[in-house]
């Protein structure tokens, strides 16, 4: 599908780590991907593969039975469902209570104000993104 979207639009990003992820290390180090670039993103979920022998065995068994996902149609909304649905929330104007504003505020300077603040994340652009995510 095609549309416009409005530059408040929430993005959201989501990633492997290159090899096994390390939690001592950034994120742009684990996922390989320059910090400006990671800024662009209001959330990034970095996509992790534990090492667990249960549940090897289950993903093991439910791909070597031919277990497909088969999912039926009705499941799905319709091209003509999806464009109504946008269509609606194209209207919508939410609002952030003035509570929420100071909390976001709070959140933002305290952020800056850390020590080990990662400089390229904390930026005026994150308090952006968690003005669109508290309005969403």
């Amino acid at each position: 599908m095609v549309c416009k979207l409005n530059t408040r639009t929430s993005i959201l990003a989501a990633t492997n780590p290159k090899g096994q992820y390390d939690s001592r290390e950034p994120l742009s180090v684990n996922v390989a991907l320059a910090s400006p670039l990671l800024s662009r993103f209001d959330l990034v979920l970095v996509l992790l593969d534990t090492r667990n022998a249960e549940w090897d065995c289950i993903i093991s068994s439910f791909i070597l039975e031919d277990q497909g996902i088969t999912a039926e149609p009705s499941r799905f909304w319709s091209m003509e469902k999806m464009k109504a649905y946008f269509s609606v929330i194209k209207q919508l104007q939410p609002r952030v209570s003035e509570e929420a504003k100071y909390i976001l505020t709070r959140y933002y300077q305290l952020q800056r104000q850390q020590d080990g603040h990662n400089a390229a994340r904390t930026t005026i652009r994150m308090l952006e993104s968690l003005s669109r995510l508290a309005e969403g």
